[in-house]
């Protein structure tokens, strides 16, 4: 289509289970706007959904909780070893997401559906 500005208008009636279906595939996409939402749906064109990992928010919250460990040890009167152990797991933390999201990588590359994209919000 490119730049060519749209002049044609498409109605489409819908009832209310068939709009807040709509709505609901729309808040897990980037599209700001209906009307682009079901353009790029009704032309077949690529739709780029977001998704959360709970895998990767999980390992988040735990290695937040171990920073401040972290920062609560370091400032306190604590044992070097235990200091240790707090590093060496948050070192298994990043060794977990790095691998939860070369595991994303490597499903990405095997999708077989040129429509959909995914994309963490």
């Amino acid at each position: 289509m490119g730049t060519s500005k749209r002049t044609k208008q498409v109605k489409v009636f819908v009832n209310e289970a068939e709009h807040k279906t709509i709505l609901d595939e729309l808040s897990h996409t980037t599209e700001k706007r209906i009307s682009g939402f079901a353009r790029k749906k009704l032309l077949g064109k690529t739709i780029v959904f977001k998704y959360r990992n709970k895998s990767i928010d999980d390992l988040l919250t735990e290695l937040v909780q171990l920073r401040n460990d972290l920062k609560m040890a370091m400032s306190g009167e604590h044992d070097h070893d235990e200091i240790a152990r707090k590093i060496d797991q948050i070192n298994s933390g990043i060794g977990k997401i790095a691998d939860i999201c070369l595991q994303k990588s490597m499903l990405e590359k095997a999708s077989k559906n040129p429509c959909i994209t995914m994309k963490e919000k």
